[in-house]
């Protein structure tokens, strides 16, 4: 499962999921699992999950024309809720995040059938194709020191601001 993007995850009974088009101003942990029983993890963890799922449940159930299960049970906790065009500001209140959390953190990377736990980025798209061609982020040494002493992936989600697509 290493390299694959985690799947977007809502629980629509709690009213988190997300519009087509909308903009949600956050850097997230996301963990997830084929068989992680994210249910029991919930229950026993000081972490808070805002966004849960769980592997058969439809990913819009009140959708009639999109009848998609999830594939994995996971979960989503807010880590940042700087704008995406301020990726430092994400990356210091990932920071503070990954070191007041440490010790629940190691728990859930070694919990029972937890495949990968990440930190995920949202960061607008720069690239315009007429005046920027290229994009790069940069991701200081401690954030990775402190993500990977953790066994905690990083991932960077670019999104168009065009408002056209």
């Amino acid at each position: 499962m290493a390299g694959n993007s985690l799947p977007y995850y809502a629980d629509s009974r709690y009213g988190l999921a997300k519009k087509i088009g909308s903009k949600i101003n956050m850097c997230v942990l996301r963990a997830y699992g084929e068989e992680f029983d994210v249910d029991q993890y919930i229950n026993n963890s000081s972490l808070r999950a805002y966004s849960i799922c769980r592997r058969g449940e439809r990913r819009f159930p009140t959708s009639t024309g999109n009848t998609d299960c999830h594939e994995y049970s996971g979960l989503k906790i807010t880590v940042s809720e700087k704008e995406w065009d301020d990726l430092l500001g994400q990356i210091g209140d990932a920071e503070l995040f990954l070191n007041a959390n440490s010790t629940a953190l190691d728990q859930l990377v070694a919990y029972p059938k937890v495949e990968q736990v990440l930190l995920d980025f949202p960061l607008d798209l720069r690239i315009d194709g007429k005046t920027i061609a290229g994009q790069s982020d940069f991701l200081p040494p401690l954030l990775l020191k402190l993500a990977g002493n953790l066994g905690v992936g990083i991932e960077l989600s670019l999104y168009s601001t065009d408002k056209s697509v």
